[in-house]
């Protein structure tokens, strides 16, 4: 058997970012990981590879983050355009016996409704509003909003479907739109 999952589907929106959960078995562990980009899984080509451990891997648009004690490793995609549009492989490299892949194919959608970058001016111990539009058939689906920087993951910040609040944070539904609060 050749990975936790044979194929899956991921949907992304053009300008926007995606994140592909690569599941692995614990055996695996020790090996490398790459996620590789062609019709078939032995001829793809690598996108961005990395035997580091819990450490992020930058290559260009690609991020790569393997997560041992997860057996996953994570790959970002940022600033989608129609052309990422197509099938992708998450590997495993292993040097005796062939390599262990996980089909993934990339739908990218292009979404009028929505900015995919905000920019927001706040002022230190004051309050910061930001408003993110998304595409109506994601109206009852959870929303998201975390933090990200090159040195760590993007944990969730917070999430809800029509109003959350943790901490300094708070979410809240208004039609089309998200709006996230950061209070003092």
């Amino acid at each position: 058997m050749t990975g936790c999952l044979s194929s899956f589907k991921v949907t992304g929106y053009s300008g926007g970012t995606v994140i592909i959960y690569c599941h692995y078995y614990t055996e695996e562990r020790s090996h490398e990981k790459y996620f590789c980009v062609g019709q078939y899984s032995w001829r793809c080509k690598d996108i961005i590879r990395t035997g580091l451990k819990n450490t992020w891997v930058h290559r260009g648009r690609f991020s790569l983050y393997d997560n041992t004690g997860g057996n996953y490793f994570k790959v970002i995609i940022r600033q989608l355009t129609r052309q990422d549009e197509g099938t992708y492989w998450c590997g495993v490299d292993k040097p005796t016996i062939p390599d262990s892949y996980t089909k993934v194919e990339l739908d990218v959608k292009k979404d009028d409704c929505c900015e995919k970058s905000v920019t927001e001016t706040a002022y230190l111990g004051g309050e910061a509003t930001i408003r993110c539009n998304f595409p109506e058939d994601h109206e009852d689906r959870t929303k998201y909003f975390c933090k990200e920087d090159g040195e760590s993951d993007c944990e969730y910040q917070i999430s809800g479907t029509y109003y959350s609040k943790l901490g300094r944070y708070s979410i809240s539904k208004r039609r089309r739109e998200i709006l996230h609060s950061d209070h003092p």
